[in-house]
């Protein structure tokens, strides 16, 4: 069951009815914890219910726990899709990865067994690439879509900065520490 899965920032496909097929653009912009009247209180949603925003942002709707199996799905990945992803070694998320390959099925690859939808990932400016099994998504992996969260979730939005700030100060610490980037003397 789909219920409790999500949280808010989390990028989702999600069913688009008015145009028949699958948004791969989504992102939960905000999850009920209690029973809510939302949208200016002319809808009654229960605790558990998302708001998803998709279609380059000009899509929003709410989904109740009940539907959200059928209605959004965590993000599936593509070739050239950007991605944070999480480095073990540094103990944090490097926010320029970039999906190199999908795998259409299971397969060996750089001497490891990995199964259909593992994806290859480039990250820390292209220096460091590896393998992630789709089990491990969830843990390693996160789509970046772009959003604007409505409701001034602050907390939400200063995680994002904070991941982006520090990420851009290792980029550039990188660089300074770089011989070849030192002005010369």
């Amino acid at each position: 069951m789909a219920e409790g899965r999500f949280g808010v920032g989390d990028p989702v496909n999600v069913l688009s009815r008015a145009k028949g097929r699958w948004m791969r653009d989504g992102v939960v912009v905000s999850v009920l914890a209690e029973d809510a009247f939302v949208e200016d209180g002319t809808l009654r949603m229960p605790a558990g219910a998302c708001k998803v925003q998709y279609d380059r942002n000009s899509c929003a709707k709410w989904i109740p726990p009940i539907s959200l199996e059928a209605e959004i799905r965590p993000a599936d990945f593509e070739k050239d899709d950007a991605v944070s992803v999480f480095c073990r070694s540094m103990g944090r998320w490097m926010a320029d990865g970039v999906v190199l390959d999908v795998l259409p099925g299971p397969e060996f690859v750089d001497g490891l067994d990995m199964p259909a939808g593992a994806v290859k990932v480039a990250y820390a400016t292209g220096n460091n690439a590896k393998w992630i099994p789709p089990r491990m998504f969830r843990d390693e992996l996160r789509a970046l879509r772009a959003w604007t969260p409505e409701d001034g979730d602050v907390q939400t939005v200063m995680s994002l900065v904070r991941e982006v700030a520090e990420a851009t100060q290792d980029a550039l610490l990188a660089f300074v520490s770089t011989p070849s980037a030192a002005p010369a003397a």
